[in-house]
């Protein structure tokens, strides 16, 4: 998608004007604390994936499910519960990204 900026205004996509960009905006990797070390990890990422195609995940060795993707924070909530893991908002963090951009992210 082509933006063009001018000083002192707001980006312009196609003729549109688009919102203003927020850090949350880029956001591509969370830490989800899961209340059950168990979890179909397999099933967690092919739901993902059917949203995000390079969107990836796993489990630490402490427990907690690492997502990265372009997904929102109730997109992930909302996978989760599908794949019969639900959590709460509160139990999403968002972490700051280590994308190198290489994979045109």
């Amino acid at each position: 998608m082509i933006q063009i900026r001018a000083p002192g205004r707001v980006p312009v996509q196609h003729g549109r004007t688009a919102r203003p960009h927020r850090p949350e905006d880029t956001a591509m990797q969370f830490n989800i604390h899961l209340d059950r070390p168990q979890i179909d990890i397999d099933a967690v990422e092919r739901l993902l994936q059917n949203l995000d195609p390079a969107g990836l995940a796993d489990v630490d060795i402490t427990g907690v499910l690492r997502v990265s993707t372009t997904a929102s924070d109730d997109d992930l909530i909302a996978i989760l519960a599908k794949a019969g893991h639900p959590i709460r908002p509160s139990q999403v963090e968002r972490v700051a990204s280590v994308c190198c951009g290489g994979c045109s992210g």
